[in-house]
């Protein structure tokens, strides 16, 4: 069975269309989840690789014989009903029953057909959901075994347990560099980084390289280098001094980490913000005179297309930016730019709010435009600074069409000294199949200054994976639809590891966006995602404004 999806794809060969329409509308008001495509010849079943179910209608004009004769070279894998009038057919009708079709149905009895394929469904459903928990109990055993490996092989060691090097690893410094390089570092503010490479080689800001390292023996005095010491302490308030508690008392008390050292023990260099992490719950954290939350009254498109054109006059748009977050050990600063506008009524409103009417008054050109060129020039400013920052931006498909976009894009990015590989353009991919050859052409040159493309809302459609051959992209960013729920979906799982898995094999990277929760995650990363974007990892914010 080849259909991943949620939907029943059925192969319905027929005398005409107007009788394979009947029966997938008789399906349909059955409210089974069914897709169908309609065939005249049976030799079309030889390359029906992508059906769940065939419904073969035979008549005069569809032969019974053509139809045993190839679905004994498909060697019966996919389920066979047939729908035959009764008398002069019945020769027929038992000749595929014989060839293995699993049942023989009357033309127009509906409650029959209904029950046949919703049989069958179940049957699939069954099937989908066998193979998908036999795959998982695969990884676990792999899994397993690799942790019992890792157990024995630490077990053998008598090597003494290094912290400092426990935190190198974690952090991608495993060498020791004070570069850490490893994809948990980019959960921090890229502006603290720098701070870590002397904490994690156990010396502080202040301290030279080269400095004799104190003696392991303990001293009387107090050591001044700054050392994180965690010891476990019972949670709450701290009660006067009493007598140790018992064994059985320790056991039950809560115990919570608590640092031992003075608070002034490790503090950051003077010129480095507070520690930011980019899971901060502050959606804007530069923003902190923002009266409400984003959307606020709802206001009319009169209203939001003249506070757009006054956003465009006076540059009051605000640019907000969510780490995309490598689940592969890529190192480089990944940020989506997202577009807010601070409206009459002191409300952020986030971009979806602005692009319809933007779109209708055809302002959105001039919006994505305005969002380019502030995005490439804050770019710009973090490359000179140091920082490896790689951005990505949309194309709205107004912007699309403009013949001259290719020649605009390249004069932004020579004026701001940004080379081509420092950002990503997004592409809808309804739009990549709307525009056609002019979107085709756009990613070819964008591919030539060396820009990576990426198409969005990717599997929405089940021929999305043609894209891969025909369009020449670089990342696919999965549609918002595949990611929910994807945890408790097994059938959602499946497509999304058939999806991505198709893109890898094509050398082509993956995005999957909206992860909210820690399950989703987990999924997304057990699907094979490169990856991933959402608020469980970092909301959007106006995190390169921390140094103002």
């Amino acid at each position: 069975m080849a259909n991943p999806a949620n939907h029943f794809q059925l192969l319905i060969l027929a005398a005409k269309a107007a009788d394979a329409e009947a029966v997938l509308a008789t399906l349909k008001r059955g409210q089974l989840p069914v897709r169908g495509a309609f065939s005249m010849n049976p030799k079309s079943l030889v390359r029906a690789s992508h059906a769940d179910l065939i419904l073969a209608c035979i008549g005069e004009t569809v032969s019974a014989q053509e139809i045993a004769t190839a679905y004994a070279e498909i060697d019966q894998r996919i389920p066979l009903i047939v729908i035959a009038p009764p008398g002069e057919q019945d020769g027929n009708a038992l000749h595929l029953l014989r060839a293995g079709a699993n049942g023989l149905l009357t033309p127009g009895d509906e409650t029959a057909l209904t029950r046949s394929v919703r049989r069958e469904w179940k049957l699939w459903t069954a099937s989908q959901q066998a193979k998908a928990l036999y795959a998982r109990l695969k990884r676990s055993e792999r899994h397993l075994q690799a942790l019992l490996k890792a157990g024995s092989e630490g077990l053998q060691s008598s090597q003494r347990l290094d912290p400092q090097a426990v935190m190198r690893s974690l952090t991608g410094d495993a060498d020791g560099d004070g570069t850490p390089q490893g994809s948990l570092m980019d959960l921090l503010s890229p502006e603290y980084r720098e701070a870590l490479g002397p904490l994690l080689a156990g010396q502080s800001d202040e301290q030279p390289a080269d400095q004799e390292k104190p003696s392991a023996e303990p001293t009387a005095e107090k050591s001044t280098e700054p050392a994180l010491d965690l010891t476990l302490k019972p949670s709450g308030e701290q009660p006067p001094p009493e007598p140790p508690p018992t064994n059985k008392q320790a056991q039950e008390e809560p115990l919570a980490l608590q640092a031992s050292s003075e608070p002034d023990a490790i503090r950051p260099a003077a010129d480095l913000p507070p520690l930011t992490l980019a899971t901060s719950e502050e959606p804007l954290p530069d923003l902190s005179d923002q009266p409400q939350a984003l959307s606020g009254r709802p206001l009319s498109d009169d209203e939001l297309i003249e506070q757009i054109d006054r956003a465009l006059e006076k540059d009051a748009f605000k640019l907000a930016y969510q780490p995309i977050i490598s689940l592969r050990g890529d190192s480089q600063e990944r940020y989506s730019v997202l577009l807010r506008l601070l409206d009459d009524n002191r409300s952020f409103r986030a971009a979806d709010d602005l692009l319809e009417p933007a779109a209708r008054s055809g302002r959105m050109p001039d919006v994505d435009r305005w969002v380019i060129a502030h995005a490439l020039r804050e770019l710009s400013a973090r490359r000179q600074a140091g920082h490896r920052a790689h951005f990505l931006l949309s194309l709205s498909a107004a912007l699309l069409q403009d013949p001259d976009l290719l020649l605009w894009i390249c004069d932004q990015l020579r004026q701001n000294s940004i080379r081509g590989n420092w950002v990503s353009f997004q592409i809808h991919e309804q739009d990549v199949r709307t525009l056609g050859d002019s979107a085709h052409a756009l990613a070819s040159g964008l591919g030539q200054v060396k820009s990576k493309v990426v198409v969005s809302s990717f599997g929405r459609n089940p021929d999305s994976e043609l894209l891969l051959n025909d369009f020449p992209l670089d990342f696919v960013r999965l549609a918002p639809a595949l990611t929910d729920n994807l945890s408790a979906d097994q059938l959602k799982s499946g497509h999304v590891t058939h999806l991505l898995s198709a893109a890898q094999s094509r050398g082509i990277r993956s995005i999957a966006g909206c992860i909210e929760d820690e399950r989703t995650l987990a999924a997304i990363w057990r699907a094979g995602a490169d990856y991933v974007q959402g608020k469980v990892l970092g909301r959007p914010s106006s995190v390169f404004d921390l140094n103002n």
